[in-house]
C-alpha cells in the first residue's frame, strides 16, 4: 500500500511529514483531467461523513473529504481531488504514470485486495 497526499494538515493518524503547501503548482498538469477522473472514480475503501475544510483557506469544503479511496495500489483522501483541481498539487511521477497507463480509468480492486488494504490502513494508521 502506497499513501498519495500524505500531508500533516489532512491525516489525523501516523505521522506525515510533509506540508500540502509545498507541492502547490500554479499551472494544471497536461492530463490533469485524467487524473481527476482517476481520483474520483477509484474503489471507496472507507466512508466518512462530515465535511472537510480547505487547510490552504479558500472557503471550499468537501463533502465527506476524510473518505479513502484506492486504485489497488495507492490509498488517497477523497478531499485530494479539490486540492488537484484548486491547486494543481504536484503528485509523485510514478502515480501519474499509473493513471496515464490506465487512461484515467483506474483499475477493478478486488475483494481479496480491499481487505488487504483495509488491514493495512488499520495497522498503519489505527
Amino acid at each position: 500500500m502506497r499513501v498519495l497526499g500524505y500531508y500533516e494538515e489532512c491525516w489525523r493518524a501516523g505521522t506525515p511529514d510533509l506540508h500540502i503547501a509545498d507541492f502547490v503548482r500554479d499551472e494544471p498538469y497536461q492530463c490533469e483531467g485524467l487524473v481527476l477522473s482517476y481520483l474520483c472514480k477509484s474503489t471507496l475503501i472507507f466512508a466518512a461523513m462530515g465535511v472537510s475544510v480547505d487547510v490552504l483557506g479558500s472557503d471550499g469544503q468537501i463533502l465527506g473529504g476524510d473518505s479513502l479511496l484506492t486504485d489497488g495500489e495507492w490509498v488517497w483522501r477523497k478531499d485530494l481531488g479539490f486540492y488537484v483541481e484548486t491547486y494543481h498539487l504536484e503528485l509523485p511521477g510514478d502515480f501519474l504514470d499509473r493513471v496515464k497507463v490506465f487512461e484515467g480509468q483506474p483499475p477493478e480492486v478486488s475483494v481479496e485486495r480491499l481487505k488487504e488494504l483495509t488491514f493495512d490502513i488499520s495497522r498503519t494508521f489505527g
